[in-house]
């Protein structure tokens, strides 16, 4: 992410409202039973102004951590040695910012409160770990809970309207709402670690407090003593012009000379730019002063200090333009048309960490394993078992072993089959009509057993296949020509559930 800072004070930080998201990694420990693993953490926040030092928070995040049991002793003994704790986080905090609120960059203390309603399951079946209560009963392994928690930030703001914010977090897990035997108790895990990035968008904003300028009442003034000449000029053509009437109109030709028509402190005179747009800062010739040069005037940019990259390129407020509001300005952005949501790079580009081809942000399924065919979410894309999957395998005259390029193939499909532990496959071995019926009934019986065999080796559990030789049946085309013929000697691969 590129920001360009010119000074600290930004008047226009001064908003009553932020909602943002957030995610990171989570690491639980204080405890004997289990050995966890980092996890992951994703959630948002909504926050409450309360003055120029002082928000409330509130957030919520779903959490998923992978542990593996230190203390078989505590549960069942048929227990899986892994496990999965999944949570819900919800959170109230108070927070303090320590800096003044018109700095771009701030740094925030926080303490707080909420329930966390986690359960821990045996992996990979999810069922629950079971436990023995207070009164010495089975329960569940899960808990509405209460919690304390205790959190440091620091918060950059990019704009008056959006900033990136980076926080750690510290939850105790106070026993409030679980129900547990007293020594297991004593020896699970209560601390909950948390490294968050957020993404902030601020509204409400009350406007930011400008000191009276200068020129203000100056330009009052100046109205009134023309109201004032006008009216007696006014007067003055009323009656027969005589001495005195031609007297009396020096004084008005005196104040128009001293007039001030843009009402830009400078009068019109020795102001040699006579249509300033009202609020804008001129010099001494009453001209526009543009200091950071992108074509707004000082005291009409809300984004003072623009650099001289994001010439030409800035909105009527002096912001530079970000088209896809990925947080990244159109003059530094390599990739100006991201998809929204899409997280993306210090060039603007989205970023794809699992590689497969949907960027973070819009990923439903992170962390996909290479090579495997996703959904448009990024989730594993079930389709492939809608219909049989047929296989033209290059087998040699009389051969039933596996040729490299179809290996290849089966490869991607034991991944997926692996992924899904649900699915169960039927494998029939065909032949063309060349040689002896029984012949051919027993190679394609011996093909069909090989790939069942290799898929085996490639960690598919045995007892969800089913083979079968069907031999010279089911031809899907003729006989009479060796194309013919290539394409009858097959795999079919049927999945049901």
């Amino acid at each position: 992410m590129i920001v360009t800072l010119s000074g600290t004070s930004v008047s226009a930080h001064d908003y009553r409202f932020t909602l943002g998201a957030r995610g990171g990694i989570v690491k639980i420990d204080g405890g004997k039973l289990f050995g966890f693993d980092d996890g992951r953490s994703l959630g948002g926040q909504l926050g409450l102004r309360l003055g120029n030092q002082w928000e409330i928070e509130f957030s919520y995040d779903q959490m998923q951590v992978d542990a593996v049991i230190s203390d078989t002793l505590a549960f069942a003994p048929n227990s899986s040695l892994v496990s999965e704790l999944f949570a819900s986080r919800f959170g109230v905090t108070l927070q303090r910012f320590l800096l003044s609120y018109e700095n771009r960059i701030n740094l925030k203390l926080g303490i707080g409160a909420g329930l966390s309603d986690w359960e821990q399951t045996r992996a990979p079946d999810n069922s629950r770990l079971s436990v023995l209560s207070k009164n010495s009963q089975p329960t569940d392994f899960a808990a509405s809970e209460l919690f304390a928690s205790a959190s440091a930030g620091l918060d950059l703001h990019v704009t008056s309207f959006l900033s990136l914010g980076v926080s750690a977090q510290a939850d105790y897990l106070t026993g409030a709402g679980a129900d547990f035997e007293s020594d297991f108790n004593s020896k699970r895990d209560r601390w909950i670690y948390s490294g968050l990035g957020q993404l902030n968008f601020h509204f409400g904003h009350r406007g930011p407090k400008q000191d009276e300028w200068k020129s203000d009442e100056a330009w009052k003034d100046k109205r009134e003593t023309e109201k004032e000449n006008n009216e007696k000029v006014i007067a003055s053509q009323t009656k027969k012009p005589d001495k005195k009437s031609s007297q009396s109109q020096a004084p008005a030709n005196r104040a128009a000379s001293a007039r001030d028509g843009d009402g830009d402190g400078v009068a019109d005179e020795t102001d040699t730019c006579l249509d300033t747009r009202w609020g804008t800062l001129v010099d001494k010739s009453g001209c526009p002063v543009d200091t950071d040069r992108d074509g707004i005037p000082d005291g009409l940019d809300d984004c003072p200090g623009t650099t001289s990259e994001a010439k030409s390129m800035v909105d009527i407020h002096g912001c530079p333009y970000d088209t896809d509001a990925d947080g990244v300005a159109d003059y530094g952005d390599n990739c100006v048309n991201s998809t929204l949501g899409s997280v993306v790079d210090e060039n603007g580009c989205s970023v794809d960490s699992d590689g497969d081809g949907v960027s973070d942000g819009l990923d439903d399924c992170p962390g996909t394993l290479p090579n495997i065919q996703v959904d448009a979410n990024g989730c594993i894309d079930l389709a492939v078992f809608a219909a049989p999957m047929v296989l033209h395998i290059d087998y040699l005259s009389g051969s039933f072993e596996i040729d490299p390029r179809s290996k290849e193939r089966i490869k991607k499909l034991s991944g997926l089959l692996i992924l899904v532990p649900t699915i169960k496959l039927e494998i029939n071995g065909y032949t063309d009509d060349i040689g002896p019926e029984p012949a051919n009934r027993q190679l394609s019986e011996r093909r069909a057993n090989r790939l069942r065999d290799y898929l085996i080796t490639l960690g598919v559990a045995a007892e969800r296949i089913k083979t079968f030789g069907r031999g010279e049946s089911n031809f899907m085309a003729s006989n009479q020509n060796a194309n013919g013929r290539a394409k009858n000697r097959r795999i079919e691969i049927i999945f049901y559930k």
